[in-house]
C-alpha cells in the first residue's frame, strides 16, 4: 500500500468558492463552476488552459471518491494565492487514511491522478474532518513543464 503523505497544505490562500457535494451530480456541476471560478480570479495565465484543466480534473476526482467511500456531505473549495490554486475536498470518515491504488480495479487512482497532476498534495484531519488536497501552479514557465505520463495499470 502506497499511502498519500500526512501534511498541512501550503498557508497564505485566500477562498474563492466553496461547494457543498451530496450527490455525483454535484460533482458535475463543481467541474463547470470550478474552472470559472478560477478565471473569474483574474490571476491565472491564460496560455497555461492546463492549470485548468489539471485542476478540474483533480477537484472532480477528489469529490467523487468522497462520495464514493463516505457519506455526505462532501465539502470542496478552491483557494487561490498570487502564484497557485489550493483544491481542498473534505469528509467525515475518519478511520481510513488515503490510499494510491496498485490496480485499476482497485479504486483510488483519483489520488493517482492527483499525484501525477498536482504540485503538490496531502491529507490532514481538522474539526472532525478528514481534507485532502492539492496545489497547482499558475504561470505558464512552470505549469507547462513537462508531467511524467502515469501509466495507471502499473500503479
Amino acid at each position: 500500500m502506497v499511502f498519500v503523505p500526512a501534511a498541512r497544505p501550503p498557508q497564505h490562500y485566500e477562498l474563492v468558492h466553496e461547494w457543498t457535494l451530496e450527490s455525483p451530480s454535484d460533482v458535475s456541476r463543481l467541474r463547470s463552476e470550478i474552472a470559472e471560478r478560477a478565471i473569474a480570479t483574474g490571476d491565472w495565465d491564460a496560455e497555461a488552459p492546463e492549470v485548468l484543466d489539471r485542476l478540474v480534473l483533480v477537484c472532480s476526482e477528489l469529490s467523487s471518491n468522497a462520495l464514493i467511500h463516505a457519506r455526505p456531505p462532501v465539502c470542496a473549495s478552491l483557494q487561490a494565492s498570487p502564484s497557485r490554486f489550493l483544491v481542498d475536498v473534505s469528509d467525515d470518515v475518519l478511520g481510513t487514511s488515503p490510499v494510491l491504488a496498485h490496480q485499476p480495479d482497485e479504486g483510488g487512482l483519483g489520488l493517482a491522478l492527483t499525484s501525477a497532476l498536482a504540485s503538490s498534495s496531502g491529507w490532514y484531519v481538522e474539526g472532525g474532518r478528514k481534507h485532502v488536497w492539492a496545489t497547482f501552479i499558475k504561470r505558464a514557465g512552470a505549469a507547462r513543464a513537462p508531467v511524467e505520463k502515469v501509466d495507471v495499470s502499473r500503479l
